[in-house]
């Protein structure tokens, strides 16, 4: 049986505490079914010592792991039967007692801070925020200052002004009848142990903890009391052998010297011991812990062991663990030039090169993430030895980095190359869809009920499986709400109490009204049913998708009105459990996601009834409530799952790996940086043994140096993504820069690798570069932009002679090749048709037409104004439709558009002179063509081609060809060809030679059949217009020109996806595109003359 006594092994090396626990639990307890109580302080720590346990013992079982505040409670459930902690002292229950008795009590001169801060909170949202504060606050009381809070109890008066209001609201919460708090527990536990110098029967027979960077002195002192009674084993990992506890840092040497400057003192009389620099600026959090269990009644076993191997990484951690400091240059000594340290000093040696600390530089974290696999990748083909759960992977922010890590870890194609890997500490809230999913319905709530954001919740497939709906059907129903032009709003009223007019038109009731009307009639969109227009494009199959779709908006729309009015707590449980109910499907993939959901509402009401709180609450408080308490836990699956292991930098993480890789420790991101609250009593007031978040940092990063076995990896975003400038890494990392310049003479720059900005670089697969990379796509993309050699073109040459077939050719054909040669190629000959983007619906209402919207409406005035119908008819249609700005300002517009339209109309009728359109077929041989068609637009000896735009090269061209093949048939001089647009109009001239022209025409585009030609109609204009028409020189030209080919403020030739497929880093504006130019436009420029327009 084990003996009583406080024991305590220490050592640099977690694997040798390991064995000695598995020594340890060799000796047996008194009982088989005892369990083996060890204290840990995270899961993945557990998890490692029961795998380590199992493999030297060849069995682990029957362990208990508590963390420290659980063995606290398991103890008092032992040794003080029927006192159990009050559950009003729980920080979440804690919040809410604290919102119901903090205003009641601001009237007091003692709160005039947080009265002034508390004024404008209407909607009680500050006063949880802040109630969550002091509540956090008052629970580290409880455990780092419980002579405090005792005190307080007692009746001392504060000597703190900001203790006044603390203490009279604490003395307000404790309550004689709820005023068992951990604290108090304490001192009974303590006074519990003390007066029994017998064993204590319900005590376990042995405690050990394991892997404990940090315990309070509250934990301490209770450890120290049981092992009056029992063995207590404290498995300490220390990472230096020699006495540090009063090592100072340069920070403190300076200040300590300054402060004895006018004294008279000589600097090497004060006896300032810097020891190893890495220790004394990292360690602080383990030197206070050490030095406060040095202050307890126990045995100290040392178990160190020096590093085998001999590598840059073990030197450093073999000078840490010696309390050794490299030597450096005199003029970098602090002060005076004298010898600041009192330890030993090792002398600079040279550096031979290793691979033991690497570090990266790299532009985004995306790219960290991509250097670090082809990391990897190179260190599991060096070393056959190695495996992937080999391989530790911490990250400080892994919320920003998870997505990263599964774009690049999981999307490789071939199998030999993919690493497995699990990704830990994530958060529910960011790693559950179903949490996310019910997190964006409270979000909407609040919301205008925009397009998008309802829509959006059908991509979470618990929302979306629950009404039937498939993936496959969300671009239908996106379609369906653009085309009906629904923008945000339920309906009028819903906008009526936003203070905005009760517009019906393109809110949520006015679309759905058009899609329901669609399946019953057809309206051509111009045939209003009770003042709905129905939407055209309905089919019959769709009235099952459309039910599917508006159960979903019911419930939806219900669920938001359920939300909104503020509620008690158990009545906003009701209605989360409603929400779950209706909206989420039960299926096994969510069953787990929705009972945390459901755990968390019901721990919600347990505390808001604790706390007997009743007062009603705003969704947002219970909004942020919910994503704090889902955001701090995490599923706790995923480390040290047999593949690379990718977790947050937590502490209590000293499992030592062969290799540690520490990604994102950029400046001002590591250390973390955690203000805390002016009114933190313990900040003002700090004791040893109290926590710092940065401290803790500080002592993760000494840990991760120390626990890696073979590598240390170290990357951060190093450089400027907008211009390429050096960014400073973390302090940390800079820190151990200079210790490794100054112990190895390793220049920064050789030590760090700043990666290029681009994966496909071309430096990655140079012979003799630092740099390497093994994916294959960026090899083949990094050889086509090599600076060497010229741009690869897409089509590179001609395609070879087209088919005899595309000399049968009509004439619209003809006329759509020479609107965009390059598409035309890309289209028709290689059958390359890019899919267009998908446009999410705007979730804005037209404040004014204009672009695309505009285009089309003016195009269908002018048709229906062709037809004879009065466009005034048409305004309740078109306002049905929701394509108008609301209001006098959409009468405005649509006055405005008539009134061009038919202006437009008058003048075309000045040239058609009520005679009636003809449509002439021809058939015509041109050299080796056979051209067919029909001639549109002919009204006896004339052609007439108008459309309703502005003027614009393309056009001109098909009025050409149409004039050209007029020109041809005729065997007299025809009569008159014009082209008439919105603002010019230009008549055509009898043309001599028209074959000619028009063979030559043909040629060119025989010669577009074959490779991508250089010419493209807007800027080709440019250029012929400023040679031809105006006698500008080539350069001039050009220039004017290449204003149509780049536009930088609005559409440009350039900008085609075709095009620029096709010519992509070239310069096409080259002699052939002079040549094609003048070819094309030089016999229009000669033959037309501009008539003034409508």
């Amino acid at each position: 049986m084990p003996k009583p006594g406080f024991n305590v092994f220490t050592s640099n090396r977690l694997e040798i505490l390991v064995e000695q626990l598995a020594q340890e639990m060799r000796v047996p307890l008194p009982s088989p079914l005892e369990e083996d109580l060890i204290i840990v302080q995270s899961q993945g720590m557990a998890r490692w010592v029961s795998m380590e346990l199992a493999g030297i013992n060849r069995i682990c079982a029957n362990c208990f792991f508590p963390f420290p505040n659980v063995f606290l409670s398991y103890l008092c459930q032992s040794l003080l039967p029927g006192i159990s902690e009050s559950p009003i002292f729980d920080s979440n229950a804690l919040t809410f007692r604290i919102m119901t008795i903090l205003p009641g009590c601001l009237h007091r001169p003692a709160y005039g801070s947080l009265r002034s801060y508390l004024s404008d909170d209407q909607e009680g949202v500050k006063l949880f925020q802040l109630s969550s504060k002091i509540a956090d606050l008052f629970d580290q009381y409880l455990v780092f200052r419980p002579g405090m809070i005792l005190g307080w109890e007692k009746g001392e008066k504060p000597d703190d002004f900001n203790q006044h209001w603390q203490a009279d609201l604490w003395m307000a919460i404790n309550t004689p009848a709820e005023s068992m708090h951990r604290a108090r527990m304490r001192e009974m536990l303590l006074e519990r142990l003390s007066t029994h110098d017998a064993d204590v029967p319900s005590l376990p027979k042995r405690v050990s903890a394991f892997g404990i960077s940090h315990l309070p002195l509250f934990h301490l002192q209770i450890l120290a009391a049981v092992s009056k009674h029992v063995q207590v084993n404290l498995f300490l990992m220390n990472p230096c052998r020699e006495y540090w506890e009063e090592i100072v840092t340069n920070r403190d040497i300076r200040r300590i010297r300054k402060h004895y400057v006018s004294r008279d003192i000589k600097p090497q009389d004060l006896h300032l011991d810097k020891g190893n620099r890495i220790l004394s600026t990292m360690g602080a959090l383990g030197k206070d812990f050490i030095s406060m269990i040095g202050e307890l009644d126990c045995e100290q076993i040392e178990m160190f062991e020096p590093p085998h191997r001999q590598t840059m990484l073990s030197t450093i951690q073999s000078d840490i663990l010696n309390l050794v400091e490299p030597a450096v240059p005199y003029n970098q000594e602090i002060g005076n030039g004298v010898d600041p340290t009192a330890g030993g000093h090792k002398t600079s040696q040279p550096f031979t090169g290793d691979s033991s600390i690497v570090m990266h530089a790299c532009h985004s974290p995306m790219r960290e993430i991509e250097v670090l696999y082809d990391s990897i990748l190179a260190m599991l083909e060096e070393d056959p030895a190695l495996m992937p759960r080999d391989l530790l992977v911490m990250i400080p922010d892994i919320e920003t980095y998870a997505p990263f890590i599964h774009a690049v870890f999981d999307t490789v194609a071939e199998e030999r190359m993919r690493i497995p890997f699990s990704v830990a500490d994530r958060s529910m809230i960011k790693e559950s869809r179903v949490i996310e999913g019910f997190m964006a319905i409270l979000d909407l709530t609040e919301s205008r009920m925009e397009a998008g954001r309802v829509l959006y919740l059908l991509e979470y497939p618990a929302i979306r499986e629950n009404f039937g709906l498939t993936e496959a059907d969300l671009s239908r129903l996106e379609g369906w709400v653009k085309d009906v032009n629904i923008r945000w709003g339920r309906d009028a009223v819903s906008r009526s109490r936003l203070g905005l007019p009760a517009v019906n038109e393109n809110t949520w009731g006015a679309g759905i009204q058009r899609l329901l009307l669609g399946l019953a009639m057809t309206g051509n969109d111009q045939n209003l049913f009770s003042g709905i227009l129905p939407y055209d494009n309905m089919e019959g199959e769709d009235s099952l998708l459309l039910g599917r779709f508006l159960d979903y908006l019911t419930c939806m729309f219900q669920t938001c009105t359920n939300l909104e009015k503020p509620k008690t707590i158990r009545q906003w449980a009701a209605a989360f459990t409603t929400t779950l109910n209706q909206m989420f499907s039960c299926g096994d993939p969510f069953e787990r996601d929705l009972q945390i959901l459901r755990k968390t509402i019901g721990q919600m009401v347990e505390n808001a009834q604790v706390s007997e709180f009743e007062n009603r609450l705003d969704i947002e408080v219970l909004r942020t409530c919910l994503r704090n308490s889902l955001g701090g836990n995490i599923f706790g699956s995923g480390f040290i799952s047999g593949g690379v292991t990718f977790c947050a930098m937590l502490p209590m993480r000293s499992i030592p790996f062969k290799v540690i890789c520490l990604v994102g420790l950029s400046t001002n991101e590591f250390p973390r940086d955690f203000r805390k609250m002016s009114f933190d009593l313990m900040a003002g007031r700090p004791m040893k043994g109290d926590r710092s978040r940065r401290d803790d940092d500080k002592y993760l990063f000494l840990e991760a140096l120390i626990s890696a076995r073979e590598t240390l990896y170290i990357s951060y975003i190093g450089q400027s993504v907008q211009d390429n400038t050096r960014i400073v890494p973390s302090v940390l990392v800079s820190e151990l820069i200079d210790y490794i310049h100054d112990r190895f003479g390793v220049d920064p720059d050789v030590l760090v690798k700043h990666h290029p900005l681009q994966a496909f670089s071309p430096v990655y697969f140079q012979e003799e570069s630092p740099f390497f990379s093994y994916s294959q796509e960026n090899f083949v993309a990094a050889t086509q932009q090599k600076a060497s050699e010229p741009h690869q073109r897409f089509v590179a040459g001609s395609l070879g002679p087209p088919l005899d077939e595309w000399r049968q050719l009509d004439v619209e054909t003809l006329c759509l090749f020479f609107k965009n040669p390059t598409r035309f190629l890309m289209q028709k000959c290689l059958g390359i048709v890019f899919e267009e983007l998908a446009v999410l619906p705007d979730d804005r209402e037209n404040f004014r037409l204009e672009g695309l919207d505009r285009y089309l409406m003016e195009q269908e005035l002018f048709r229906y104004q062709a037809q004879g119908i009065d466009l005034d008819d048409l305004k309740p249609a078109i306002d049905a439709r929701g394509i108008l700005p609301h209001a006098e300002i959409g009468s405005y517009e649509f006055n405005r558009m008539s009134r061009d339209v038919k202006r437009y109309g008058e003048f075309i009728a000045s040239y058609i002179r009520e005679r009636a359109p003809e449509a002439q077929a021809f058939e015509l041989v041109v050299g080796d063509f056979t051209l067919t068609g029909s001639l549109p637009g002919i009204y006896e000896d004339d052609c007439l081609y108008f459309r309703y735009a502005r003027w614009n090269p393309r056009d001109m061209i098909r009025m050409w060809i149409y004039h050209l093949v007029r020109c041809c048939l005729e065997d007299e001089l025809p009569g008159k060809s014009w082209y008439i647009a919105r603002n010019a109009a230009f008549e055509f001239t009898p043309v001599m030679g028209s074959h000619v022209i028009l063979e030559s025409l043909l040629a060119i585009f025989w010669e577009g059949l074959a490779e991508p030609i250089h010419f493209f109609p807007a800027s080709s204009y440019a250029y012929a217009e400023q040679v031809i028409q105006y006698s500008r020189n080539r350069e001039a030209a050009l220039k004017s020109a290449g204003k149509k080919w780049i536009d930088e403020h609005s559409w440009s030739e350039s900008a085609d996806p075709y095009v620029a497929y096709c010519f992509e880093g070239l310069n096409p504006l080259d002699n052939r595109f002079e040549t094609l130019s003048e070819s094309v436009f030089g016999p229009i420029i000669e033959h037309f003359r501009k008539l003034d327009g409508p």
